[in-house]
């Protein structure tokens, strides 16, 4: 029987409609008591007006709602014949409570960082030891107990079942209303949906209904509701014999007033009949009427978004009031089961209804098992990427994130060509980011709280294409591709949120490799798409041209030997895709520079003291020399790695003794990396080991495939960005994160060819294999949680940033006392009309956004200021006189070179303790 026909055997009874609505209604009911109620109206009502008379009405009338949800419980839950609790419904019902619990106190805390703590947060994960929803903690306690309850009222005859109705409804409801012996708490207790859930179960044995008419039973409630309403306007308090009934006693769940009148509701709804049409629309809504609670009343929203919230309504008339109350519990029962819909959804895709029913009652549970790893998957990445997108405000947005914002903010706003105008090396990684930058300043124009826009633009697209790596692979192996996704997903470079060339390289490369070697359908298509993303990696690194030659080589020599035709379709539509981009790219340089005037600027542009031609021969040993002292135990796990690959080798049966020693070696490597609490990129190098291993000692097709599309292509990154870079092991290690995503596959399906050995022997490997894994991708998330970027970590980043690029993010202190410092200093700046261009004589490229002015440089990205530095703006300014700045910021340790700028006819116009400010005379 298939997981689908299974849940609808479980849920075939048949269904009452009425009862469905009266969820949504009894829901409806608790906005509208918390909207009159915490909303402030009814505590800012003037006795004797009709707004108080007509809103105390309504308050009455709706002050049944949680009564006639719990009874609802007990008239379906209760059956003829004995029937076991179904735990998965309260499983669902848990995950459903997580589901906003967690996810609304997480979204919020993006909204009130100050509001929302992570003891709140992590509360939310455990409801019900919490106590986070009392209502939630009342039902679960209901649920437990509820066959018991069952079997009672089913035990009982029907006149009996009478008497022991009127003894609960007097003792509990009539003498709990005046004083409280058995501690029901108002209601709020788990106690009181005993109650209530044996009145519906009675309810439903006794067929009262049958004698109950649609109109007696609308008339019950008005008469209840207009008797109560008549008591708290002309009735007393009586005080007698240590009794207390207060003009409010029957306005309360307890009250055998409310506890009738949500009988009379459940009496009036069961008789009710609709056409197939209602039916459906009740069908499709219903199962989301819980959600309507969890969402008013969640401890981020209660008191901080509606408390007091609508105490202005109080003042209106009565009926633009009710119009308002109404509207508003209309338009948010109407949101939450319209939001509802997508929860439901998420759950349907993760199948965890029919998952969960399998592992409780299925016959085959390790069927189960293996259906868990998607929604396990689903559930972890949900969780990894909600924390990703917490982290985005912390740490300041330092001179690298910032440098890579101001080229394309000095493209699109103010005219600049690249190479002509802008003489930074890494600049051909903009052009990606020009039409994202270009629908952005669309949208938000302006510079306010743009690091952090784009930290949380880049979070999303990175995990974005981390799950699309999983949708592609998972045909080839979902713990692979789930296990790679992940390590995928965590993974920043250097741990910053940005898109640079670091990022863009690694997501391009990536992208193009997966779809190329999963491509089934429509396959020129594909390879074409291909070609456009390694035509992109290339733009991030222009060494990475290699592998087009490469795969050219690779091509003429198959088509010299006559064979594996298909690389040369894969070839032709790579070629294709990457000419338009190189197209593309031409007319991007073109349109705002000539021929000549880009063929001046290259030499200049690739004359950069910070990157040094260097031979060859010296660039691969110091890539050799980085690899190899890449940390204190890299040497020996190094020379153990080949001395295995070449046992291995030699004997080939050695290879499964060797792999968990080899795991073992990662694992220590990573280790001494994650102790010593250096940048994320240098645990991506220690598992590119595995990768090869099993390359060596598998003939699993696929896993070549692997290896030879990604895996290869990866390391050969690794040595490209090492090339154009001057940050040694940073940047082949950042490059290293290609080949270990690989390396994680590849390391899967060697374990899965190995099924059909030694059992023991396989269930070693695995073992090695997934703790391995586990070491991976936990090392990532603690270097992730623990580092900021050019800070100490977490801990110093206590403040935040009000205004400006760097707006709501938080920092140290000592950062954010010189931001505002300057932001101050730079607003005369930032109004003058006359001034359309800025240096900064110094390397901060978030001034440039601060004052959202043209760039008067070479660069945003000014390094060492020294005489070299001044004679590259001498040489930009003959070359561009009309980028000449019309105002200068020099701080005070630059001071030395104001009479070059007086020389060129400048004068200060503003001074302070800490910089200078140059216009031009």
């Amino acid at each position: 029987m298939s997981d689908e026909k299974m849940i609808v055997k479980i849920s075939q009874e048949k269904r009452n409609h009425g009862i469905d609505l009266l969820r949504i209604f009894s829901m409806f009911y608790v906005i509208i008591l918390h909207t009159l109620g915490l909303g402030g109206i009814l505590a800012n009502l003037e006795p004797g007006t009709p707004q108080y008379t007509i809103l105390w009405f309504v308050e009455i009338w709706a002050s049944c709602a949680v009564n006639i949800f719990v009874i609802i419980s007990g008239y379906t839950g209760f059956t003829k014949e004995e029937k076991k609790n179904d735990w998965s419904k309260l499983i669902i019902l848990s995950l459903q409570v997580i589901f906003y619990g967690a996810g609304i106190a997480i979204l919020y805390k993006f909204v009130h960082p100050d509001r929302v703590s992570e003891s709140t947060i992590q509360d939310m994960f455990f409801p019900l030891t919490n106590e986070v929803y009392w209502f939630f903690c009342a039902y679960t306690g209901l649920f437990i107990i509820k066959p018991f309850l069952n079997a009672a009222v089913r035990s009982l005859e029907k006149n009996v079942l009478n008497r022991l109705m009127v003894i609960v409804f007097f003792f509990f409801c009539c003498f709990s209303m005046v004083t409280n012996p058995f501690r029901l708490t108002e209601g709020y207790s788990f106690s009181w949906f005993v109650i209530l859930y044996l009145i519906g179960a009675a309810l439903k044995k006794s067929e009262i209904e049958r004698k109950i008419s649609i109109p007696k039973a609308l008339l019950g409630i008005i008469f209840l509701s207009a008797g109560t309403l008549l008591w708290k306007i002309y009735g007393s308090d009586i005080h007698l014999m240590n009794l207390n009934f207060r003009r409010d006693s029957l306005i309360s769940y307890v009250s055998p007033v409310t506890v009738s009148a949500a009988i009379f509701h459940v009496l009036l709804f069961t008789k009710l009949r609709f056409s197939r049409i209602i039916n459906r629309l009740i069908a499709f809504f219903a199962p989301g009427a819980f959600a309507v609670y969890l969402i008013n009343t969640h401890p981020c929203l209660w008191l901080n978004e509606f408390e007091n919230r609508f105490s202005g309504w109080a003042r209106l008339k009565p009926i633009p009031a009710l119009i308002r109350v109404f509207g508003y519990a209309v338009l948010f029962v109407g949101a939450s089961l319209l939001l509802d819909k997508i929860r439901q959804f998420l759950f349907a895709k993760l199948r965890l209804r029919p998952l969960i029913y399998q592992l409780l009652y299925g016959p085959d549970r390790m069927a189960a098992l293996r259906m868990l790893t998607e929604p396990a998957f689903g559930t972890v990445f949900a969780l990894i990427w909600l924390f990703l997108f917490w982290k985005c405000p912390f740490g300041y947005g330092n001179i690298d994130e910032s440098l890579y914002l101001t080229v394309p903010y000095r493209v699109l706003q103010w005219g600049d060509g690249l190479l002509v105008h802008e003489w930074h090396e890494f600049q051909l990684s903009t052009i990606p980011m020009l039409p994202a930058s270009l629908l952005y300043n669309l949208i938000v124009p302006g510079t306010e709280r743009i690091i952090l826009n784009f930290r949380l633009i880049y979070t999303a697209l990175w995990g974005c294409s981390a799950l699309f790596f999983y949708l592609r692979l998972k045909r080839l192996s979902k713990t692979g591709a789930a296990a790679a996704s992940l390590a995928y997903l965590i993974y920043a470079p250097y741990g910053i949120m940005a898109f640079s060339y670091n990022s863009m390289g690694i997501l391009f490369l990536l992208n193009g490799t997966v779809i190329g070697i999963t491509a089934v359908h429509h396959r020129k298509i594909q390879y074409t798409i291909s070609g456009i993303f390694l035509a992109g990696a290339i733009l991030c690194c222009p060494y990475l041209l290699s592998l087009y030659i490469l795969l050219s080589l690779a091509t003429l020599f198959s088509a010299f030997r006559k064979k594996d035709t298909e690389l040369k379709t894969v070839w032709m539509c790579i070629t294709g895709g990457a000419f338009l981009v190189f197209f593309v790219f031409c007319a991007i340089l073109l349109s705002r520079a000539s021929i000549q005037e880009l063929l001046r600027a290259i030499p200049i542009v690739l004359d950069d003291v910070e990157h040094p031609d260097r031979s060859f021969l010296s660039k691969t040993l110091q890539y050799l020399s980085s690899v190899w002292h890449a940390s204190p135990v890299s040497p020996f796990v190094l020379s153990i790695f080949f001395l295995i690959c070449l046992v291995s080798r030699k004997w080939k049966q050695t290879a499964d003794r060797f792999f968990p020693a080899l795991c073992l070696g990662t694992i220590i490597w990573l280790l001494t990396l994650t102790v010593r609490k250096t940048h994320i990129n240098y645990l991506m190098l220690p598992i590119c080991m595995t990768g090869m291993f099993c390359r060596l000692n598998s003939t699993d097709r696929m896993l070549h495939k692997i290896f030879r599309w990604i895996w290869l292509p990866g390391m050969i990154y690794t040595y490209c960005l090492n090339y154009s870079s001057n940050q040694g092991l940073y940047a082949i290690t950042n490059a290293a994160a290609v080949p270990a995503f690989a390396s994680i596959l590849i390391s899967v399906l060697y374990v899965r060819s190995r099924k059909q050995n030694n059992k023991m022997m396989w269930i070693t490997l695995c073992s090695s294999l997934a703790f391995m894994f586990l070491f991976q991708i936990c090392s990532e998330l603690y270097l992730r949680y623990t580092n900021v970027f050019w800070e100490n970590g977490m801990d110093d980043q206590t403040v935040t940033a009000s205004a400006g690029p760097e707006k709501d993010i938080r920092m140290t202190e000592a950062h954010l006392e010189e931001y505002n410092r300057v932001l101050a200093e730079l607003e005369p700046l930032r109004n003058d009309p006359e001034v359309k261009r800025v240096l900064f004589f110094k390397l901060d490229p978030v001034l440039y956004l601060s004052t959202e002015k043209g760039i008067g440089a070479f660069s945003s990205w000014l390094p060492g200021i020294n005489d070299h530095s001044v004679s590259r703006l001498d040489l930009y300014y003959e070359l561009n006189p009309e980028k000449i700045p019309d105002a200068i910021y020099i701080p005070r340790e630059n001071i030395s070179y104001l009479s070059h700028f007086e020389e060129m006819g400048y004068q200060t116009t503003e001074t302070s303790d800490e910089n200078c400010i140059l216009r031009r005379r």
